[in-house]
């Protein structure tokens, strides 16, 4: 029996002839072949590419530059700059500048690319690469009061009139922020059953927030798939901060939208729950809520076509999926204050992963009656 055996030596494949240790009797080949490609494959230094930042990344036009990494390059600047001066590295290995780090980490949650790849191109080690990945995430996350910040004052007045002229005569009134769920799949862990979601696969939840825009203003994540969205907005900060007083929150009059997975309150209109019985008019209420709404699940859409690393996020240590999805969203919200009409390659139908509401409908029973009051209020005063 012959066996064919290539190896890499100075960048080029060299043909090895056929070693003669592989022409003794059957009973030695177990053990020692493997030795023997064991011991022709090894190298101390394998090949990648040298000098990717320096010779390719810094020569992108602006438009092949906001094309690769999805925000411009001065975003980029401005993001090391709060990040500081230190080059990053992991225990016993070199350190990488500050600009391919922040490069690589760009690169990852934009691409579906295995870290294998990914390491090669920016010339360090996977283990390396994906240690910086997850070093970088860490130190944006920090930084997200930064990024994805509630309105307030003129703030958040621009707000509320960018909303209510978002959809001409059409736009719901006095909305400060539209608020909804999407599933980030997963591998999921084994020994955890309750990341396995309605929809037959892992997942955790991301629960976002956001202005007329398309801008992120508030994201919690990390619960498991399997959890109701009612439940994981009890859960979060924000709606702890607007049971204990919404006008600290919110300017006077005015609510988030969201749909009938969430409570009615004073502070959070939905439509009405479709039974069958619906009037004339309140189908049209819901067709205008849902109108302006929309542009939370246009967020998402924009968020999984720009950074696809989210449309499957291959990552089994649980603790810090957070950390790359809260990241994505900062990555977000610069793309957008860097051209608010960019989209990219945005698919149409980016929303796939959004959660299922058809059967997360909460209760009538139990109703917050000043929210109910206030719904029949803004029905009575809209013009159809």
């Amino acid at each position: 029996m012959e066996l064919l055996l290539y190896t890499v030596i100075k960048n080029r494949w060299v043909f090895k002839d056929t070693h003669p240790k592989l022409n003794e009797s059957d009973s030695d080949e177990g053990d020692d072949d493997d030795d023997v490609l064991l011991s022709l494959l090894r190298t101390d230094d394998h090949p990648k590419v040298r000098h990717y930042v320096k010779c390719v990344v810094l020569k992108y036009n602006p438009t092949d530059f906001r094309a690769h990494f999805r925000i411009s390059r001065q975003s980029v600047e401005e993001l090391m700059q709060c990040l500081g001066t230190k080059d990053y590295s992991s225990v016993g290995r070199p350190a990488l500048p500050l600009l391919d780090s922040v490069l690589l980490m760009i690169w990852t949650i934009s691409n579906q690319e295995s870290f294998r790849s990914i390491a090669d191109r920016f010339g360090i080690g996977k283990g390396h690469a994906h240690r910086i990945f997850l070093l970088m995430c860490q130190k944006v996350h920090k930084k997200s009061h930064l990024y994805i910040k509630w309105p307030k004052g003129a703030k958040a007045q621009e707000t509320v009139t960018e909303f209510s002229t978002l959809r001409g005569e059409n736009s719901f009134p006095n909305v400060f922020g539209c608020v909804d769920g999407t599933h980030i799949p997963i591998p999921g862990p084994l020994a955890d059953n309750s990341y396995y979601n309605r929809k037959g696969f892992h997942s955790v939840l991301l629960q976002g927030i956001c202005n007329a825009k398309q801008e992120f203003i508030n994201v919690y994540c990390g619960w498991p798939g399997s959890v109701h969205d009612s439940k994981m907005w009890q859960n979060s900060k924000v709606y702890k901060k607007l049971e204990e007083g919404a006008n600290a929150m919110l300017l006077p009059g005015c609510y988030l939208l969201g749909d009938t997975a969430y409570p009615i309150k004073p502070y959070m209109m939905v439509p009405f729950k479709d039974n069958g019985t619906l009037t004339l008019r309140q189908r049209r209420f819901n067709a205008k809520l849902s109108s302006t709404r929309v542009v939370i699940e246009q967020a998402y859409g924009r968020l999984k076509s720009q950074f696809r690393r989210l449309k499957y996020l291959p990552m089994l240590r649980i603790q810090q999926i957070p950390y790359v999805i809260t990241t994505a969203c900062i990555l977000h919200n610069i793309g957008v204050k860097d051209d608010p009409e960019y989209c990219g390659n945005i698919d149409e139908e980016e929303g796939d992963n959004n959660i299922e509401h058809y059967d997360q409908e909460i209760e009538e029973s139990g109703l917050d009656l000043c929210g109910v009051r206030l719904r029949n209020q803004i029905l009575s005063q809209m013009k159809f």
